[in-house]
């Protein structure tokens, strides 16, 4: 199933799209400032041929293209593009850290950075989803480059980067104490939050095996196939799971998306008893079920028009499982209940988030997890939502 903050991208990226105040060309950096965010810092050139080398786009002609990106994370549809990005860094005399260059978003084909040597020439890091994830220079589920400190000093970056998909541009420059603090947190609570939706693929199966009750198992199968999505998604599925595979890495995630589509759905279908008590809602929930098989085929033609199909087929699911439940629960279905209020979770971590990049709610070390708190909260209670069934079908026997 595509998450939420997925789904709700468009929104977030109208909103932080608006133009803000001018900010400076370049990146200053300061003493007790460990992160800069860089999306208002960048400029971009679209390479619409995908021919310009670096020495071109040094050259003014070319160098006068670049456009100052006036997003907080830009997002470009370039499927047979390449896009140039440039931006410049001040480092005072005093400052004595390493900083990182860390681009948050797991699905670049190629991604080339070029910095400037002390002779004046560039030279270049070249990371490619063609290649296995060892051959990174520093092995991170997202694509981090160490750009050393030069005090004193006002140094020029270039990225290179091509992709099928659309490009979303989340750069940010981190100090390495800051990067390393943050990383290690980073990976304990996805840890925790992975650990607690594994345990509850675990327990749910064995409840199916004590009721034999079918709704358990499409439950599990949804959730196991939401796990791997969601390892995919957020790239820890390459750097762990498939590390040698970068085809695999690359094409997965238009097969564990539909497929926890179909069981998400088929899950719907079954706790709703649909087919007896809502035969029409029931012939809908198996097309869309059908329409998910199409995902891979047209991922291996065109993984950019996968994309897009991934995204509106995202949002439909979410809408139409919502739909459902209200539905279910007009009809007097006590069971749809907990279902709606499972989805309150989702849709505040979507709301805080855009509150967030609009400067409206202040960051917090948490407010970069909004959605994988989310994802957890909402696995635990489509759980608690089939205990919540049988109390109320024993209740109603009772009677």
């Amino acid at each position: 199933m595509l998450s939420v903050r997925l789904c709700f991208a468009p929104i977030l990226l109208i909103i932080i799209a608006q133009p803000l105040a001018p900010i400076p060309v370049s990146v200053e950096l300061q003493d007790g400032v460990s992160r800069y965010p860089l999306g208002r810092y960048i400029s971009i050139l679209d390479d619409r041929n995908a021919t310009l080398t670096i020495n071109d786009v040094l050259t003014p002609e070319i160098a006068d293209k670049f456009v100052r990106s006036e997003r907080k994370i830009p997002n470009i549809s370039a499927a047979d593009s390449a896009i140039w990005v440039r931006f410049a860094v001040d480092a005072p005399p005093s400052f004595d850290d390493g900083l990182y260059l860390e681009i948050a978003y797991s699905y670049f084909d190629r991604i080339e950075l070029y910095f400037q040597t002390n002779d004046g020439a560039y030279l270049s890091k070249i990371t490619t989803y063609q290649m296995p994830f060892s051959s990174r220079a520093i092995l991170h589920r997202y694509f981090v480059y160490d750009l050393g400190s030069q005090p004193g000093t006002r140094q020029f970056y270039y990225l290179r980067i091509m992709s099928e998909v659309s490009i979303q541009l989340p750069l940010t420059l981190w100090t390495h104490r800051s990067f390393l603090e943050k990383n290690n947190t980073e990976q304990l609570l996805l840890g925790i939050l992975f650990g607690m939706m594994i345990v509850m693929v675990f327990y749910n199966f064995f409840i199916f095996l004590s009721l034999k009750d079918k709704v358990y198992l499409y439950f599990v199968l949804f959730l196991a196939s939401y796990v791997i999505f969601q390892l995919i998604y957020t790239g820890l599925a390459f750097q762990y799971l498939w590390p040698r595979h970068p085809i695999i890495a690359a094409f997965s995630i238009f097969f564990f998306d539909p497929l926890s589509n179909v069981f998400l759905l088929l899950y719907l279908m079954k706790f709703l008893d649909a087919k007896i008590k809502m035969p029409l809602l029931s012939k809908l929930l198996f097309a869309i079920i059908v329409l998910q098989l199409v995902e891979p085929i047209i991922a291996i033609v065109s993984a950019h028009a996968a994309s897009y199909y991934l995204f509106y087929q995202g949002i439909f699911v979410v809408v139409l499982f919502l739909s459902a439940s209200l539905i279910a629960l007009l009809k007097g279905m006590r069971i749809a209940r907990v279902l709606l209020v499972a989805w309150i979770f989702p849709l505040l971590a979507t709301l805080l988030e855009i509150l967030s990049e609009i400067n409206l709610l202040p960051r917090s070390p948490l407010s970069y997890y909004y959605s994988a708190i989310a994802s957890a909260l909402l696995v635990v209670l489509l759980s608690l939502a089939l205990a919540d069934r049988i109390n109320i079908f024993r209740r109603e026997r009772e009677k």
